[in-house]
């Protein structure tokens, strides 16, 4: 039943949104191009992103935060847009759930006029400094420090992964206070002491570049810093729960992209009598996956419409959408061996891009860790 209500609701959302239709009605060879520049020489694709910015995704993201039907846009359009980029709607993720998130639910109003504003508007960029090798599974381990001054913080430290930090305007960074919890912090990319390094080359993040933040001395003003009701290590986890709801969409696209790229090539003629989907093995290969994606759809639909926040549900519905992206792909770029180098690279780029979307927001353990945490009496900090 209610998936069936979803579909409805879905379905009038298409007839009707502007920001659905804008999509549809693209060039995907627009989106073709702008991810082999993306891929091969890191060319950041502005044009698109500006495109975007345009449309009201941003205020679609901000509003469904309360209101289903906005909510609604904003996931669908994420999918449909990581069926043909999903390196390009995770860059979006960067902007909805760690910057404009973070800034409608916990900054004030001089920082909303500061910077949302400006972001929403598509003047500014904004990055998110958190991850560092030790953190990545505990957050108590965070070695990042804001020294309390009398008119304001030092920050020192180093955030080892942090995205599209080349094209950032400012950064979100997440810093431990001497009274032991975390600082959020903003801290514009011309201050004096912060550094952004050489280009990280991590597996499977070709297609979504990750760099070094350096902290030397940095000199932040006290009303810099993000103060909400939550503490900060409290704010760190609703903010990491957002980017998993997108990252779940973007994943579940990805699969979807590719096995409809997928079947395309299968029902080609290869000049051997039939085509390759005729074969028996390679129907109940892709029946498997498709089964998989048919289970689920409506845990996905489940978490849009009531607007899920549990930690458990989204470390398993994060978890499967990852597992099920990287499946398919990885089936498809290894039906396409040998079959040409165009069909290769598509495949190989959903692969790849796959892998990235794994551990973007949190790796399968993370997330197989919070799962467990079911069973434990005293949880760890994840």
């Amino acid at each position: 039943m209610q998936n069936r209500v979803f579909n409805q609701y879905l379905n009038d959302c298409k007839k009707s949104s502007s920001l659905l239709k804008w999509l549809k009605n693209q060039d995907t060879s627009v989106f073709r191009e702008a991810t082999k520049a993306y891929d091969q020489a890191g060319v950041y694709p502005n044009d698109l992103v500006h495109a975007i910015i345009q449309q009201p995704v941003y205020t679609k993201y901000l509003t469904g935060q309360h209101q289903f039907q906005s909510r609604l846009e904003y996931y669908e359009f994420m999918r449909e847009l990581a069926t043909l980029f999903p390196s390009l709607a995770s860059l979006i993720a960067i902007q909805t759930d760690y910057i404009l998130y973070s800034l409608s639910r916990f900054a004030n109003d001089k920082f909303k006029s500061q910077y949302l504003e400006p972001t929403l508007d598509g003047q500014l960029i904004g990055a998110f400094a958190s991850y560092e090798h030790e953190t990545i599974t505990q957050l108590d381990r965070m070695k990042t420090t804001a020294e309390e001054q009398a008119d304001g913080y030092v920050i020192t430290g180093i955030k080892n992964m942090v995205s599209i930090a080349d094209v950032a305007d400012f950064f979100i960074v997440v810093a431990k206070c001497h009274t032991g919890d975390l600082g959020l912090f903003i801290v514009d990319k011309d201050t004096e002491g912060l550094t952004i390094g050489e280009l990280t080359e991590v597996g499977g993040r070709q297609a979504f570049p990750v760099f070094p933040v350096i902290l030397d001395n940095v000199e932040v003003p006290k009303e810099k810093r993000i103060l909400g009701a939550l503490s900060g290590l409290e704010m760190l986890k609703e903010i990491r729960k957002q980017l998993k709801k997108s990252i779940t969409v973007i994943a579940y696209g990805t699969a979807s992209g590719v096995l409809e790229m997928g079947e395309s090539y299968l029902r080609q003629d290869r000049n051997l009598g039939r085509p390759l989907i005729a074969s028996r093995t390679i129907q109940e290969d892709l029946s498997s996956l498709y089964m998989e994606m048919s289970v689920l759809k409506p845990n996905i639909h489940q978490m849009i419409m009531e607007n899920v926040n549990t930690d458990i549900e989204l470390a398993i519905l994060k978890y499967k959408s990852c597992a099920l992206a990287v499946n398919m792909s990885e089936k498809l770029l290894h039906l396409s061996a040998g079959s040409g180098a165009k069909d290769q690279a598509e495949f190989a780029r959903y692969y790849r891009d796959a892998q990235m979307l794994t551990d973007f927001g949190g790796s399968p353990a993370t997330q197989m860790k919070i799962i467990s945490q079911k069973w434990e009496v005293f949880p760890n900090i994840t």
